[in-house]
């Protein structure tokens, strides 16, 4: 298990989780007194959206996305506002395992949505939670966090919200902070994006408001970059929560969060969701971390089950209620190259592409 964007992805917090796991606890503070002070927000919005009709190409030697939109069309968005970071970063003190200044983004491709094909694209380094969409302009997008803790030129920003948008003219990625209009002490992690049927962004997110009361979030905007914050928690259980997975299933929205899947609901407005419970397929607990609707109908999680956390896997639904695991796996070795990558975590994120076929961001451990 591995700790993404001290996000807790693999912490149980002492405090609130029946003193297991101390070590993982301790990344966990030493994450968070790190954020202290390190989450300022900078932004504009001043990006038109305008829409557009694509057509994905995945191979296996990279990632390209056809568009009748230009680069002038979509301008406000092909800039950096912010320069990733290169390398592995520092860990905070008393940090135990592995977190996002270890690990990088890459991708994988794929015809059927269960097994993938390696790029060997590197999108961006020190970056945890990777969150994957094609936006309503027909953009690529992956919403992650950014550790910028060591490696960055211009200085050090510690943890915060952004996103990569692909330009297809120049098949370059480009990187944008999330803008919050409400701060967060140590800050905002976990991003989930679900685009709406007003072609508005809601985003999904973990934030601590104080003594490590850990709670789901969520915001709206009209162009994915600048959000308001909604009013209230959407899932405030006892215990830790963190790590949300949000997938539209019809008229339904499905939750699911960590630690382990240990919190699952259902809402019909996607803001009042009902009582969280473990989220269990064929009496296993399974944590997901991206959802997708299957283009013949249906729809997939990818993540874990628990007896098995090193293994990226899926399980399927007719109707987003009663899901099945497909006993198969996602992600392997197999192809790897070890001056990319010296490993993998189980921290995806997944999207259909407008041509049928599937790609997946993954972290992979940067080589040192």
């Amino acid at each position: 298990m591995f700790a993404i964007g001290c996000s807790v992805q693999y912490i149980e917090i002492k405090k609130i989780m029946g003193g297991k796991n101390m070590k993982k606890c301790m990344a966990f503070m030493s994450c968070v007194l790190l954020l202290f002070g390190a989450c300022k927000n900078n932004g504009d919005d001043d990006n038109a959206t305008t829409t557009t009709t694509t057509a994905v190409e995945a191979t296996t030697t990279t990632t390209m996305v056809s568009t009748t939109t230009t680069i002038e069309d979509h301008i406000g968005l092909f800039y950096n506002d912010f320069e990733p970071a290169t390398g592995p970063g520092e860990p905070p003190p008393g940090a135990q395992g592995t977190g996002p200044w270890a690990t990088r983004i890459m991708l994988a491709t794929s015809s059927d949505g269960l097994t993938f094909t390696r790029t060997q694209d590197v999108v961006c380094d020190q970056a945890g939670v990777p969150n994957l969409i094609v936006d309503h302009d027909g953009y690529l997008r992956i919403y992650f966090i950014a550790w910028q803790e060591s490696g960055n030129p211009q200085g050090n920003d510690a943890n915060f919200l952004a996103f990569a948008i692909h330009n297809p003219d120049d098949r370059q990625w480009y990187f944008h902070k999330v803008v919050l209009d409400k701060t967060y002490q140590p800050g905002a992690v976990d991003p989930s994006v679900v685009l709406l049927d007003d072609k508005t962004y809601r985003l999904y997110f973990m934030a601590d408001i104080g003594n490590f009361d850990l709670k789901i979030f969520s915001a709206t905007s009209k162009d994915g970059r600048s959000f308001t914050v909604d009013t209230g928690a959407r899932l405030d259980p006892d215990g830790g929560v963190f790590d949300p997975m949000v997938l539209k299933t019809g008229d339904s929205w499905l939750l699911i969060a960590g630690p382990d899947g240990s919190f699952a609901a259902t809402s019909s407005d996607g803001l009042t969701f009902s009582t969280p419970s473990a989220f269990e397929v064929d009496g296993k607990r399974f944590h997901a971390w991206a959802g997708t609707a299957l283009p013949r109908g249906g729809y997939r999680l990818y993540g874990y089950f628990t007896n098995a956390r090193d293994t990226i896997t899926t399980v399927s639904s007719s109707d987003g209620t009663v899901w099945h695991a497909d006993g198969i796996t996602c992600l392997t070795h197999e192809g790897a190259d070890p001056e990319l990558e010296k490993g993998f975590t189980t921290d995806v994120g997944v999207t259909l592409l407008p041509d049928g076929t599937f790609l997946m961001a993954y972290l992979a451990l940067i080589p040192e």
